[in-house]
């Protein structure tokens, strides 16, 4: 899936990469993590861990995912509501538990009958006049893997400069193909951070 960078330090690095792989089959599935170091050099791995990827059923529907993005009630000058989503502006200003090979998302569960209409809130993070624009992508895809070939564009939102007000958005859909949508915010340089507010992603009428 992906190549790790040589690594010639002694200090523990954290490795973690997303695979989203769909159960078109009943086939088992495999991962391996494959020694490449030439030698005298030795590899040391270890707290290896592979999750599976939560499927859609009607007992269990999954969930919003989200990637370099968080939710946070302690900031009355950027909250909508009670709380808010805030989706980073780089994938170098990251934890532990961001997908750095990834944009700042926020991704629907499985969509069982297909996407109609899309709506949210949102406004520029910055307090007073943001020193760039922002972009939101909004896409839909059949699988929802990682895979940006998997995506496609439904609407670009730009220029993003609003602050302090939460400006509405709304579009309508019908794709019952579709079984996933993500925001997305776009990374390219000039860029900002972006808040979101009640998402609403409906099934086709």
């Amino acid at each position: 899936v992906t190549t790790v960078p040589m690594l010639t330090s002694n200090i523990w690095s954290l490795f973690s990469y997303p695979v989203m792989m769909s159960s078109t089959s009943s086939a088992a599935a495999y991962v391996r993590v494959r020694n490449t170091t030439p030698l005298p050099g030795i590899l040391l791995i270890d707290e290896a861990l592979v999750t599976k990827k939560t499927e859609y059923t009607p007992e269990n529907p999954g969930s919003w995912a989200a990637n370099n993005a968080r939710v946070d009630a302690s900031d009355p000058q950027r909250r909508y509501e009670e709380r808010s989503m805030f989706l980073n502006d780089s994938t170098n200003q990251a934890s532990a538990e961001v997908y750095r090979e990834q944009p700042p998302y926020l991704q629907t569960p499985t969509l069982p009958d297909g996407v109609g209409e899309i709506s949210f809130w949102y406004r520029s993070w910055a307090i007073s006049t943001p020193p760039n624009s922002a972009c939101l992508r909004i896409e839909k895809s059949v699988t929802g893997s990682t895979n940006i070939l998997d995506w496609t564009l439904i609407y670009e939102l730009s220029p993003i400069t609003n602050i302090g007000e939460y400006t509405y958005f709304s579009t309508s859909v019908w794709d019952n193909t579709s079984r996933y949508v993500r925001i997305v915010n776009v990374t390219n340089p000039p860029g900002y951070r972006v808040c979101l507010d009640d998402v609403l992603v409906a099934s086709p009428i």
